[in-house]
Formats: structure tokens, C-alpha cells, sequence
């Protein structure tokens, strides 16, 4: 049996480890002044991480961070979550528009929409008011006024990446939105039931006929047909740098 090789951090990712390291020996500083020890088998109790070994892996950039340790890090260590990922300060809305709710990096009850797996998208899509997200090793904040039942995808390939138009390339982070009504033109998260998950097309409409069509031409279009179901309409997108 082959054993699973950890992937080496982006750059980015790198980076985010960094800073945070460096918030964390100055926040040290700081408290040992004070007469208080920062220690990482009390930060391990803070974060619900059950042992020091994962703030070590975290603070030695041995693994990636998301944005929900990353939450959690910020209010242990009274920072700001951009103060870690700075692309966060752009991401995160802090203005009330309509009815959406003001995003507030470090409220739990409001930690924005859950990223899920392509798969779990298609078991999404069969029964939005009865469908589970569970847990979500990442949150999202979404900056765009979206329903309740908002979800995140991360782009997995090349299909939707394109030279001529905008692009989603791999790695892409797409709000969903499923109860936004597709238009032509619009991208869309759609389930076939002959591959048994959903896919990331765009939507066309063209004499009467429905399609998914490909951003990137190497890969067919494929036509819609009562087998196949619109699961959310695209409302944004962010690629982490």
C-alpha cells in the first residue's frame, strides 16, 4: 500500500504561515510582560484542536491554513484575520446592504457560507431544505447578498478556463447560489444523473435548446436534457493569490 505524500504549501499559503508566526512570537511577548505564558498546549484547548502537535504543524507551516483556523488563531491572539491572509480584508464585507447581515470576521454565529465538495453539491441539490452541510473544514465570507442556502466550491480543473472570456481556473473559490433563477449566459452548477455529481458549466439558451457549454473548447458541450437539474447560479468568485 502507498502511503499518501503531504503537498508541499503554496507560496501563499507559505506566507499566511509566516505572518502568523510572527503574530504569534510578538503576541508571546507581549503576554509574558504582562506576567501571562502563551503556550501551545493552552492555545491547542483554545482552538478545540485536542493536542499542541496541530498549533506546531500550523505555526511551522506543515500544513495549510483555512479560513476557519484562521478565524480561530485571530481571536486567540486579538488580531484581525487579514492580519494573517490579507486578500481576507477585500473578501470579508463589512457594510449592510439591503438585507444582508454585516460579516464580522470573528463571530462564530455568522462565519459566512460553507465550502463543500462537487459531490456533496449534487446532494444538495436533490433537497435544499432537508440537506445537511455538517461540518465544513472551510467558511467563507461571501461579499454578494445571497439567500440562506448559499454554498462555496473550489474549481476542480480546466474546463471552466479560458484566454477569450472571464475564467475560473483550478483552484477558483464560486459562491453558489440556489435560488437564484439561471439565465442565458449565466454559470451554473448543474447535476447529471448519468455521472451522479454535479459539474460547473456555463448556461446557454439557443433556439429553444438548453446547453452546458465549457469555457475552455477542448471539453464538449454537453445538451440539457430532463436528466440533468440546475442546482445554483454563480453570484462571485475568489482565487486566493
Amino acid at each position: 500500500m502507498s502511503m499518501k505524500t503531504r503537498r508541499e504549501l503554496s507560496e501563499s499559503e507559505l506566507q499566511d504561515a509566516i505572518r502568523l508566526k510572527e503574530i504569534w512570537n510578538r503576541r508571546k511577548i507581549e503576554l509574558k510582560t504582562a506576567g501571562v505564558k502563551l503556550t501551545q498546549e493552552y492555545a491547542s484547548e483554545e482552538l478545540g484542536f485536542g493536542t499542541q502537535g496541530a498549533v506546531s504543524q500550523y505555526l511551522n507551516a506543515n500544513i495549510p491554513l483555512n479560513i476557519s483556523v484562521i478565524l480561530k488563531f485571530a481571536k486567540l491572539l486579538d488580531c484581525e484575520a487579514s492580519d494573517i491572509r490579507p486578500q481576507l480584508k477585500t473578501l470579508i464585507a463589512t457594510e449592510v446592504i439591503g438585507n444582508t447581515q454585516e460579516i464580522n470576521p470573528n463571530n462564530s454565529d455568522n462565519k459566512g457560507v460553507p465550502l463543500i465538495s462537487f459531490v456533496s453539491a449534487g446532494h444538495f441539490c436533490e433537497a435544499i431544505d432537508s440537506f445537511d452541510i455538517g461540518h465544513a473544514d472551510e467558511w467563507y465570507p461571501c461579499p454578494s447578498r445571497h439567500s440562506k442556502h448559499t454554498y462555496a466550491l473550489r474549481v476542480d480543473g480546466d474546463s471552466m478556463t479560458s484566454t477569450h472570456a472571464r475564467s475560473y481556473p483550478h483552484g477558483t473559490i464560486i459562491y453558489v447560489d440556489p435560488e437564484v433563477q439561471p439565465t442565458n449566459g449565466c454559470n451554473v452548477i448543474a447535476k447529471r444523473t448519468s455521472v451522479n455529481e454535479a459539474t460547473f458549466k456555463q448556461y446557454k439558451v439557443d433556439s429553444g435548446s438548453y446547453y452546458l457549454i465549457p469555457l475552455n473548447p477542448q471539453y464538449p458541450t454537453v445538451e440539457i436534457d430532463s436528466t440533468t437539474r440546475i442546482c445554483g447560479v454563480i453570484i462571485g468568485s475568489y482565487f486566493p493569490e
